[in-house]
């Protein structure tokens, strides 16, 4: 990876993370030289859910976006992400080298996400 990359970890029952979209997305298309990854954290039983139309109504096509594939995707996120709050949403700013330079432990505000 050669740019900065922010992860965000949501879901679409979470209430905060529906809230976030629309400043991640305005991020996004401001920021092209950060890539812009979004985790879906649904319940296998849920993976029928909006997803798809609600990533289609926020705009947010041209990211990239992945399901995390466990049985309990909550559950397994603390082997995944050090530090992990145990809440979503958690967007991740991470290095070129791959560290995590910042945990944000909630959803973000318009201006909040810093890359430097």
């Amino acid at each position: 990876v050669e740019h900065v990359r922010v992860a965000n970890f949501w879901a679409t029952w979470c209430a905060p993370c529906r809230r976030e979209m629309p400043v991640l997305a305005a991020f996004g298309k401001a920021h092209p030289e950060v890539e812009l990854v979004f985790v879906d954290l649904a319940l296998p039983k849920l993976r029928a859910s909006p997803v798809e139309p609600f990533v289609a109504e926020q705009g947010l096509w041209g990211f990239t976006h992945y399901l995390l594939d466990d049985p309990d995707p909550m559950g397994a996120l603390p082997a995944v992400v050090p530090g992990w709050p145990d809440q979503v949403p958690v967007p991740l700013v991470i290095a070129p080298d791959g560290t995590i330079r910042r945990t944000y432990d909630h959803a973000l505000a318009e201006g909040e996400l810093v890359v430097e």
